[in-house]
């Protein structure tokens, strides 16, 4: 009777943990290595585990029960799973309903009791680890970490410097880190892959600390960074760790960034947008344009890649047996550096796109025919790769025509755009 009422069980939970991919949820109940879970299901460890040290009787009986207790407990533990994992289904499908494309994930909710810090304090959290953040910017260069982080057409990138310490007397391990909240209660979080080491080269670190060791301080001169993309307009008035700081009675600990909150320190600055990038009319720095502007013989970035202009000529030169200048048109010639900003190994060819392009004063586009070699009009290897740092020169071959009074020149790789004025 018991084993059939055993064998019974066993199907009906393979079956319905097969078909609803249910196996990670059980993956300590399903043997007897308990040492990571012990402590947080006690009860289930009584039942499960093997009775040492109890009279033979006892050991007996959970011998021959163990099976279908064993069982009988997954039952109940797979049924609460099923429920939370049914009820995540149905709340999935109704918020996906909404039209709205950025949940506001603040606004309606009550706060957490949480703490003010500042800037360049370091804080014990509650899980023993001393937390500093050093400093922030905005930017469009990238990031080089594991998943690379740039900029394209319609974001651009906070990049926040922190300093860890294990506090605790054993090995440590850095955890959460940091939420960004914009003027809209936007939330944008830290991704998988964003957090960099700079000796690392953006290939994956150890965070894992023992007693007293650190990472990311200033005299170690090796900085420790998180990269966070946000839409171009975005203004971040708020960072947040979610834990509190050790021996005081708070969930989170906030940094209101200064300018957006009286009760905001003077130390929580955002760096603002260089220059060639940040929007005029916003006197705070922090709004991007749609396209930088550009200078000649200054690397600007683009994507994981980088441009450097570094000249413009003319000619009515048969190219190649197909490419002849029309009737009463020319050929520009744009002479441009690329380099490889990227962590992997990237070809030629993912840096140019159809927005690299020469514009006139009447709104004409003349869009790139061709990219050259250097000291040729033989076209590229565009398969050709580049590794993180390495350049190459290249021409850009355009068609215009000869009374037209030229514009600017458009360079991008689908990515953040730069605009050259070519007028003078």
């Amino acid at each position: 009777m018991q084993r059939e009422f055993s064998q019974r069980y066993r199907n009906r939970i393979k079956k319905l943990v097969d078909e609803l991919n249910l196996g990670h949820r059980l993956k300590y109940l399903s043997n007897y290595e308990w040492d990571q879970s012990r402590s947080k299901l006690p009860f289930a460890h009584v039942l499960l585990t093997p009775v040492r040290n109890t009279p033979r009787i006892m050991r007996s009986f959970h011998s021959r029960n163990q099976s279908t207790i064993r069982f009988a407990l997954i039952g109940f533990i797979l049924g609460v799973a099923l429920t939370g994992a049914w009820g995540t289904h149905f709340q999935s499908k109704k918020k996906s309903s909404s039209k709205a494309q950025v949940k506001n994930q603040s606004k309606g909710q009550t706060q957490m009791s949480g703490g003010l810090v500042k800037f360049g304090e370091v804080y014990t959290l509650s899980d023993k680890m001393n937390f500093e953040i050093l400093r922030a910017k905005y930017t469009v260069e990238p990031l080089v970490c594991y998943n690379s982080s740039s900029a394209s057409h319609k974001s651009k990138l906070v990049v926040v410097d922190i300093a860890i310490k294990n506090a605790a007397p054993y090995e440590n391990a850095l955890g959460e880190t940091i939420t960004l909240v914009d003027d809209s209660g936007n939330l944008y979080e830290t991704g998988s892959g964003c957090v960099a080491l700079a000796s690392s080269k953006g290939e994956e670190f150890s965070a894992s600390l023992k007693p007293g060791q650190g990472l990311g301080q200033e005299g170690l001169k090796n900085p420790l960074q998180i990269v966070f993309e946000v839409p171009f307009s975005a203004k971040i008035t708020k960072m947040m760790i979610t834990k509190g700081r050790l021996g005081k009675n708070e969930q989170v600990v906030r940094y209101l960034m200064a300018g957006t909150d009286p009760a905001a320190d003077s130390h929580n600055i955002i760096a603002p947008l260089p220059a060639e990038v940040a929007d005029p009319s916003d006197k705070s720095g922090a709004t991007a344009l749609p396209s930088g502007v550009g200078k000649m013989n200054v690397w600007c970035p683009a994507g994981l890649f980088a441009y450097k202009f570094t000249g413009l000529t003319s000619t009515t030169d048969q190219i190649s047996e197909r490419l002849v200048p029309g009737e009463g048109h020319k050929y520009m010639i744009a002479t441009v550096v690329i380099k490889r900003l990227g962590r992997r190994p990237e070809s030629i060819g993912a840096a140019q796109s159809d927005d690299i392009a020469i514009t006139d004063t009447d709104g004409e586009k003349n869009i790139r025919l061709r990219t050259m070699k250097a000291s040729s009009y033989d076209a590229i290897r565009e398969e050709q790769e580049l590794a993180l740092g390495e350049e190459v020169t290249v021409r850009f071959l355009f068609e215009v025509s000869k009374s037209a009074t030229l514009k600017t020149l458009v360079l991008s790789g689908g990515t953040y755009p730069w605009t050259f004025d070519i007028s003078k």
